[in-house]
């Protein structure tokens, strides 16, 4: 990502972002923030469509190594857990965190994931 993506937090809500006006978000690429065990994926425009899918997913299952799919050694799956044999998942690279969770998060059942459209206005909440 080359646009410097800025935050403003209360806690796990996110306040502010300019992400929604750089050249990642016109070309359709999420970006997460993770803040107060929250981690908040902030959704381009073009990727609403895919909304509808992630909303039957009842938890959210975060995963990192290698995806053979997008031809990375190192990235993150977030699977939208829905109990069918095909959930919908998401691909991101490393690139596209502020931050990656730390090794204390691994295990942990508390966090959150906060999907965001400009606005910014949160139109998904779920476990992980």
């Amino acid at each position: 990502m080359t646009d410097f993506v800025r935050v403003e937090n209360d806690g796990p809500r996110l306040l502010a972002s300019n992400y929604w006006e750089t050249e990642q978000a016109a070309a359709g690429y999420w970006f997460a923030s993770i803040n107060a065990g929250a981690i908040r994926l902030l959704m381009p425009a073009a990727q609403g469509l895919n909304l509808p899918e992630m909303q039957t997913g009842r938890r959210v299952i975060l995963a990192r190594g290698a995806i053979p799919i997008i031809d990375r050694q190192d990235a993150m799956e977030l699977t939208f857990d829905d109990g069918s044999a095909n959930p919908y998942r998401l691909f991101l690279c490393l690139e596209q965190f502020d931050r990656l969770p730390g090794v204390e998060d691994d295990g942990r059942q508390d966090l959150e994931l906060i999907i965001y459209e400009a606005g910014p206005r949160e139109v998904l909440r779920l476990s992980r």
